[in-house]
């Protein structure tokens, strides 16, 4: 949001407060100017035009590339006043130094430091009167690209002359009391020194925010004027809603480019240049996804298909206080927790953010990926943002070494982030963890995550559910693919259940070593409606891949799906794996760190795991929750 950003900036500025700035984040966009020939402009105009900076008699920018150059001068009658100015300060060869040192970042900041302490008053006699009336002050001086010249580390001699020239600049009160004005620009304010993050010692730090769903809503009446035909398939509001978190320039050239090639966007196109931008600007660390089903797709889990429509009931309703500020999800791989994930998404009916990548970002310029991470969250609330396997991604204090801190600083921001209760109901914090033990304790704190939820492996009963809502998330996927899931007749409710009931395999000790093996299918009382305490479930994700298997060998013979095709993956075919060993452990770590009774079972298996640590099945507490729902709505 360019307008509040350069609001603070005036008021700061006139305000004779401060006169140094570091503006981070989006600070490489285009911005649109409705009242310009022009509408869309680079920051450096935007400020020259519509910022105090306007108010400067001489305004410089400085990159490597470039060296130093004078804004709004195409006729360089203001640089070349500039160098007359000079050779009367400075004396002969001032105009030679400023023509060789001009590339040079030791001379520009030398020169500046000097400039940037002279009134406008002082020298007044030697400058066009005329433009002197209309100023307000002498010089303002803006840095690009600061940190490729300021590292936190002080890694190359750049990096040491900035932080004292930039400290000079801001602190010197020559430059305070000659109205001046200096403005350091980067991509990311944890890439400079810390030091020009800290008003204390007269810096700034003023963040340009990605465009708001108004800026969008703006961008789009003006791509509807300059590039007509492009945009007719798509609504302002869905043109808004789905090019959140974008750029301004990436949004203008999409428009631009099928423009040229006389072809309408539509929103599906909107959304995957979306996806491409996020993932590129940060670092590969998120992914932006649109979960295509809702919890119409899980099979089974009752208690908590309720609680998540509760939720989403909740945030719809912007009845935020009810909203937990985290949700963590535990217990053994395949149970369910990812696509409750993306079911949640669907439901409240907001994007979802997938935190991945996450140990890499440590390394590099992670730290900006993390600001531009944290700014994407903002900038596309509400939305849900999902850490699978978070026991993986964050490590325990103390416990990571060989990054001079780096890891520890940027967990302690994140942390922040996700404690930051303005947020609670907009941002949606979602996590999956079988390990909980290995988790942070900070993590663990109501705050972060409020709600601590279990999920088991399911019997057979709920087998069978999951198989149902399997095979209409499989016909919903082959639908977004432009094909036909066809099932035969034969794989009706009397089929699912046996299918749903064969879907366990055993633990054998062969020579003292462990394996999983298939159920014996030619056995009768492997299929008793009672189950055994030794049966290892099959997950949902293990039904999901037999039950994808089997359409990818019916689709080959150009078949309908049968019952045929399913029994002879589940028999035949699929190897129950190893880690189904670790289920039930897996579970009873989790049963140690759930915080809610509503979802353990009332009886059977897992109520029994329950018992053993501790936990007591109460139906009475759940009904309770269950009427208190019932009487709200």
């Amino acid at each position: 949001m360019i307008r509040s950003a350069l609001k603070e900036l005036e008021e700061k500025f006139l305000s004779k407060s401060v006169h140094a700035f570091l503006l981070h984040l989006n600070v490489s966009d285009t911005f649109l100017r409705e009242n310009f020939k022009l509408p869309f402009m680079s920051l450096e105009e935007v400020l020259r035009r519509e910022s105090v900076l306007s108010g400067a008699y001489f305004a410089v920018s400085f990159s490597l590339a470039t060296g130093i150059t004078f804004l709004d001068d195409p006729d360089r009658k203001k640089e070349a006043e500039f160098i007359k100015l000079l050779l009367i300060l400075e004396g002969e060869e001032a105009d030679k130094r400023f023509r060789a040192g001009r590339r040079s970042f030791a001379y520009t900041i030398d020169l500046l430091v000097r400039m940037l302490k002279l009134k406008l008053s002082g020298v007044a006699e030697h400058l066009d009167d005329k433009r002197v009336k209309r100023s307000q002050f002498l010089m303002a001086a803006i840095f690009k690209y600061s940190e490729s010249k300021s590292s936190p580390t002080f890694d190359c001699d750049n990096s040491r002359l900035a932080y004292d020239g930039f400290l000079d600049m801001a602190q010197d009160p020559e430059v305070e009391r000659s109205g001046n004005l200096l403005i350091i620009l980067t991509d990311s304010a944890d890439l400079v020194s810390p030091a020009f993050r800290r008003e204390t010692n007269g810096i700034v730090p003023i963040k340009i925010s990605l465009p708001d769903a108004d800026e969008r809503t703006r961008i789009f009446g003006h791509l509807q004027k300059d590039y007509p035909g492009v945009l007719i398939n798509v609504s302002p509001e869905s043109f808004a809603s789905n090019s959140s978190g974008m750029s301004c320039k990436t949004i203008v050239n999409l428009a631009r480019i099928r423009s040229h090639r006389k072809q309408a966007l539509t929103v599906e196109e909107i959304f995957e240049e979306k996806k491409k931008f996020i993932e590129n600007e940060s670092g590969k660390l998120i992914d932006v996804e649109k979960s295509p089903w809702g919890l119409n797709v899980i099979g089974s889990l009752h208690e908590h298909k309720e609680y998540g429509l509760e939720v989403a009931r909740n945030m719809k309703n912007k009845l935020y206080a009810a909203v937990p500020n985290g949700i963590l999800l535990l217990g053994a791989q395949g149970t369910g927790k990812t696509v409750f994930v993306q079911a949640m998404s669907y439901e409240i009916g907001i994007p979802m953010l997938v935190m991945k990548n996450t140990r890499d970002m440590w390394v590099g310029i992670s730290e900006r990926n993390l600001e531009f991470t944290l700014e994407m969250i903002l900038t596309m609330a509400p939305v849900v943002v999902f850490i699978d396997e978070i026991d993986q991604v964050f490590v325990r204090r103390g416990s990571y070494v060989g990054d001079t801190g780096v890891t520890q600083r940027m967990q302690a921001r994140l942390f922040r982030f996700m404690s930051d209760t303005d947020l609670r109901g907009k941002v949606l914090w979602m996590a999956a963890s079988n390990l909980p033990q290995n988790l942070d304790p900070a993590l663990l704190r109501e705050g972060r995550f409020d709600d601590k939820i279990i999920f088991f492996p399911q019997d057979s009963h709920e087998r069978a559910d999951i198989v149902r809502a399997l095979l209409e998330k499989e016909r919903i996927r082959a639908e977004r693919i432009g094909t036909k899931l066809e099932m035969s007749s034969d794989i009706d409710s009397e089929f699912i259940r046996k299918f749903a009931r064969m879907a366990h395999a055993h633990v054998e000790t062969i020579s003292e070593t462990k394996i999983v093996r298939r159920c014996n299918f030619e056995s009768d009382h492997e299929l008793d409606e009672r189950e055994s305490d030794n049966e290892l479930y099959y997950t949902g994700a293990q039904l999901e891949t037999i039950i994808s298997r089997a359409i990818r060998i019916a689709w080959a013979q150009r078949a309908k799906l049968s019952s045929s095709h399913l029994l002879h993956v589940l028999q035949e075919d699929y190897i129950p794996s190893l880690d189904m060993l670790t289920h039930e452990e897996l579970t009873k770590s989790a049963l140690m760190y759930t915080n809610s009774q509503r979802f353990i079972p009332k009886k059977g298996r897992w109520a029994k795991l329950a018992k053993s640590v501790g936990i007591k099945s109460s139906p009475e507490i759940q009904n309770f929750q269950r009427t208190e729902i019932e009487f709200s709505e």
